[in-house]
Parts: C-alpha cells; structure tokens; sequence
C-alpha cells in the first residue's frame, strides 16, 4: 500500500520485470486522459520506426515527394533522418512506458514536456533558416511544443482534481508546479 498526496491508501500493483503498474478504476478522469495522451503520442513517436526500415530508394522518393529535397539524399543525410527517426522511436517507448505510472514518473513527464516545449522552439528556429515548405515549417516545431503543452495542461488538470479531492494516485506529497 502507498499513500497518496492527501493521505490516501491504495494498493499499486506491478506486473513485474517491466515496472508497469496497472490502472485503476478509481483514478480520475483527469489522471486516466493524462496516461491516453501520452500512450497515444508515444504511438506517434514510435510511428517513425517505418522511416528506419524503409528502401533507402523510398525514402528519397517519399522525400522529393513531399517537396523537402529534389536531389538524391547523399549517405550523410539518409543516415542523419533514419537515425534520428530511431531516437524518436526511442523517445514513443520511454513515453508510453512512463504513461503506465504517470504517479511515480510525474517530475519526469513535467521535465520532457518542458523539454518538448523549447524542442518545438528550435526546431521552428533550425526550420525556418533552412529551404522547407511554408507547411513543414508551421507544423514541425510548433506540433511538437504543442505536445508539451498538453502535457502540462493534462498535468495540471490532475493536479487540479487532487486539489478538489478527487482520487489519486500519487505518492508523493510535494508537487513540482
């Protein structure tokens, strides 16, 4: 049993090797839309495997297609997106994971949504001093910071909710906001 923010007892259950904890039915609303936004943006994430096994040939056809290049992508540049689309693969694993204990990984999902907030900056920044369609540009960076916000919102809505005694399922008592 752990307590939660206002002293609540509840049984958190693991599911072994992998630290995920099961949901629980007395969660709130708020709790359990936090946990779906962050499965459902780490599917998003992981979709980027597809760019890592894709025909090299593809790639730069899909890339011409979509107006991003014309020439025919030099090694350099297929490895620099097929490598950086792993670590967005990475990044959809650690956020889904983190979705299936949003109590104990709180600080941590307020950090990468912070995080995602200034990465939606600089990409928007790298983006706009590069040859991009006006499309890419808009949605890119600012797609991104967006997630982050959502978080945050999602956060404070749970935050929120403890606030007005609603169940929890934090185990701490001291929250970052």
């Amino acid at each position: 049993m752990n307590s939660g923010c206002h002293g609540q007892k509840h049984l958190v259950r693991s599911s072994g090797d992998i630290g995920l904890s099961t949901v629980q039915p007395n969660i709130s609303k708020p709790h359990r839309q936090l946990a779906f936004a962050l499965r459902c943006l780490g599917v998003l994430d992981l979709s980027a495997l597809i760019v890592v096994a894709l025909p090299n040939w593809i790639f730069t056809d899909l890339i011409s297609g979509l107006g991003l290049g014309d020439s025919p992508a030099r090694s350099l540049d297929v490895y620099l997106a097929k490598t950086t689309s792993a670590l967005y693969a990475v990044h959809g694993a650690l956020i889904i994971n983190l979705s299936y204990d949003v109590s104990r990984y709180w600080k941590l999902i307020r950090f990468l949504a912070f995080a995602a907030l200034v990465h939606g900056l600089v990409i928007l920044g790298i983006d706009s001093t590069l040859d991009l369609p006006a499309w890419w540009r808009y949605i890119e960076g600012p797609g991104f910071a967006a997630t982050g916000a959502l978080i945050l919102w999602l956060q404070q809505q749970v935050a929120n909710g403890e606030r007005d005694g609603a169940p929890s399922q934090r185990t701490t008592s001291s929250r970052d906001q």
